[in-house]
């Protein structure tokens, strides 16, 4: 993974307020990859650089 051979899928980026709705969605298994779960005062900053 170091060398960026291996590269995990990104399903969606969610704020920790919503891990709830996260897990939701890998028990139904309505996402493809990981969903990320970050601090929600870096939410914004994520979502926008994602987009990018």
């Amino acid at each position: 993974m170091i060398s960026g051979d291996i590269r995990p899928i990104i399903h969606e980026t969610m704020p920790l307020s919503e891990a709830r709705k996260a897990h939701t969605a890998l028990e139904e298994g309505t996402s493809i990859g990981k969903v990320l779960l970050i601090a929600d005062e870096s939410a914004q900053n994520a979502k926008s650089a994602q987009s990018v």
